[in-house]
C-alpha cells in the first residue's frame, strides 16, 4: 500500500454526536518520495531527537 493512499479512518455518525473509526494498519507499506528515508535515516541515527521537528519536516512532504 503506497503510504499515499492510506486513509487514517472514518467519521461515523452516533445518536447526536460523530465518532472517529481508525482504520486497520496491519499493511506493508511503501513510498516514493526519497525525502521520507532521508527523515528516517537522521531519525533512527539520532540526528534530531525532537520529535516535534521530525513531524514537523515530515508534514511540509505533504
Amino acid at each position: 500500500m503506497d503510504i499515499k493512499d492510506f486513509k487514517a479512518g472514518t467519521y461515523k455518525k452516533g445518536f447526536e454526536y460523530q465518532y472517529f473509526l481508525p482504520e486497520k494498519i496491519n499493511h506493508t507499506f511503501f513510498w516514493t518520495d526519497e525525502g521520507i528515508n532521508d527523515l528516517l535515516e537522521k531519525a533512527s541515527l539520532g540526528y534530531q531527537r525532537n520529535r516535534v521537528f521530525v513531524f514537523d519536516e515530515y508534514m511540509r512532504l505533504f
